[in-house]
């Protein structure tokens, strides 16, 4: 089985465009480091899948993982925040058959200075995990960002551009962007089947 945990663009994921097959644990503000207003990703996976049923055996089970979105939108310790991912990506690694960590889109309501400082945290992600046969991180920052651009400029196009209460939102995947962000995560299943 194909868990997904992450935050609202993984519950948005869920409900426009599920994935067969899969069980969907993200919640809305999910975050890595623990915010005392957020639901907390490590209290999630340990009390809403581990401890639900004790007695089932979760290592065939692999975890698509997105972390990070929440903690940057809170301004986040960058250090803090890569502490924080390796612990839950270790204590996940030794649950779950396999991990698929999605690095984290870029933000268009963020300025291009934290978005570079996204860019960095996914480009860490590939360097700490690119040796570990556990792990698989895939590219879910670069199909959002403008290719010719020297800074990570979104592409706007892939948001939601108001909330429904029509606020600014610019934070959350459109369905466009889901089903992109949908794609990539299939074809790193797929992979893994080979």
């Amino acid at each position: 089985m194909l868990v997904l945990m992450g935050d609202s663009n993984f519950v948005r994921l869920n409900n426009e465009c599920p994935i067969p097959d899969s069980l969907c644990l993200a919640q809305n503000e999910a975050s890595v480091t623990f915010l005392p207003t957020n639901p907390f990703m490590y209290d999630i996976i340990h009390s809403n899948y581990f401890n639900v049923n004790p007695n089932v055996n979760h290592k065939n089970d692999v975890l698509c993982l997105l972390a990070g979105t929440n903690d940057f939108m809170k301004g986040v310790n960058v250090d803090g925040l890569k502490q924080s991912h390796k612990k839950l990506v270790k204590y996940c690694s030794r649950r779950f058959k396999h991990i698929i960590l999605c690095q984290i889109p870029p933000i268009p309501k963020l300025p291009v200075d934290v978005n570079e400082t996204i860019r960095l945290f996914n480009l860490w992600l590939v360097d700490v995990y690119s040796q570990n046969p556990l792990v698989t991180v895939v590219q879910s920052f670069h199909p959002f960002i403008a290719p010719d651009h020297p800074h990570p400029y979104p592409l706007v196009r892939f948001y939601e551009l108001t909330y429904p209460s029509h606020s600014t939102d610019l934070i959350h995947l459109n369905k466009d962007g889901l089903l992109i962000l949908r794609n990539i995560i299939l074809s790193a299943v797929a992979a893994l089947s080979v």
